[in-house]
């Protein structure tokens, strides 16, 4: 079997497999999507909720903070290169 059509069979066998999952575990109503069926505490949503804003946060403060040291550290190293 060439490795064409072996890749053909993997990938859509797993598209197969996801869209099967999607269409099993499909929401009956917007209720059922949105707020997990009315099943989730508003303390651990608030938490949730919480906990995403403050991943957003530090990756944004983490990357804005770093940048300026990394692009120091690239112009040196252009500097130093004899180009």
């Amino acid at each position: 079997m060439s490795t064409q059509i072996l890749t053909y069979l993997l990938v859509g066998s797993s598209f197969a497999l996801y869209i099967g999952i999607a269409v099993w575990t499909k929401a009956a109503s917007t209720r059922d999507f949105y707020i997990a069926g009315g099943g989730v505490n508003p303390l651990v949503n608030g938490m949730a909720t919480a906990a995403d804003w403050m991943s957003a946060a530090s990756f944004i403060r983490g990357f804005t903070v770093s940048l300026p040291f990394y692009l120091v550290g690239l112009l040196r190293l252009l500097l130093t290169l004899k180009v």
